[in-house]
This record gives C-alpha cells, sequence and structure tokens, in this order.
C-alpha cells in the first residue's frame, strides 16, 4: 500500500528590494518583489517569512505584507508586473481588490527594531497557489526602512505531496 507523504523545500527568493523603503501614510506604496512562479515546480503550499527592521526614530504604524496573484502568469492587477519595483497602488480598495493581505505587524518608537511577517499558507489565502505571484510590503513608520540590505530577509517553504 501506497502512503501519501508531504515533502517541504526550501525555495528561491524572488528579488525584493526593501532597504530603505519609504514610508507611505496612506500604506498604498511600497516596493513589489520580482514575481514567483509556480508553473513548474506544482507546489501545493507555500510559507512566507519576511524580517524587516525599522529605520532611526520611527513613529508607531504598521508594516504589511501583500500577496498579489496573477493567475495566467502574464496580466497583473492595477500597478503591478512582478517586477522588483517601487510601486504606488490607486487607493487601498484597489489594493485590496488586487491582493490579499499575508500578514500585518504594529510597530512602536524604538530605532533598528526587527518585524517579523509570516504568513504560514499561501494556499489558505488565496484559496490555492496561483500561477504565479509577487509579494509588495508598504509601511507607515514615518521613516524610511533601516538602509542596510542584510537587514531584511525572506524565506519561502514549499510543500509539495508524494506517494512512497
Amino acid at each position: 500500500m501506497a502512503n501519501r507523504k508531504k515533502f517541504y523545500v526550501v525555495v528561491g527568493n524572488p528579488a525584493f528590494t526593501i532597504a530603505s523603503l519609504a514610508t507611505s501614510s496612506s500604506l498604498v506604496a511600497g516596493r513589489e518583489s520580482g514575481s514567483v512562479d509556480n508553473s513548474t515546480n506544482l507546489y501545493v503550499d507555500v510559507a512566507v517569512r519576511v524580517r524587516t527592521r525599522a529605520g532611526s526614530s520611527p513613529s508607531a504604524g504598521t508594516i504589511e505584507l501583500w500577496g498579489i496573484p496573477s493567475f495566467d502568469g502574464t496580466n497583473w492587477p492595477n500597478v503591478f508586473d512582478g517586477t522588483d519595483s517601487a510601486e504606488t497602488v490607486t487607493s487601498r480598495d484597489i489594493l485590496s481588490g488586487s491582493g490579499r493581505l499575508l500578514a500585518s505587524t504594529p510597530t512602536d518608537t524604538t530605532s533598528s527594531r526587527d518585524y517579523e511577517l509570516n504568513c504560514p499558507s499561501l494556499a489558505d489565502v488565496f484559496g490555492s497557489l496561483p500561477l504565479m505571484w509577487s509579494y509588495f510590503i508598504t509601511h507607515n513608520t514615518g521613516v524610511n526602512l533601516d538602509s542596510t540590505g542584510a537587514n531584511h530577509l525572506m524565506y519561502q517553504v514549499a510543500t509539495y505531496d508524494t506517494v512512497i
């Protein structure tokens, strides 16, 4: 009798340059990552974790991580295009319709504090994994995020099923 098992694999991260990301009081300006292409690997699920560092003398605010799907791998919603680039979404309503909020964390006024954004299941958030997706991060801490690239980390762990 065959057994169905879940396997985990650490996957490569898309380009995502969030060092020195400017604050956005309305949480519509931020940074989009490069796209994640699931058309070959066909992962069942992906967990994502982002660690980011506040800049100097921030005000209390929020940091948000969004998932932006492209279900056909070509067409993207609103201003998104699946490339590592600065983006300003038309409005919060459009952002909510364009993607899904994956994680959010409140911030305080401590300089250079690390914040974790965790989404244990993209499949749960999207309903199932899209063919391609990108990430979008925005914050309203009143100052730019820390300027050192190594102080901002991303991890993705994918799962797939196999029969043994």
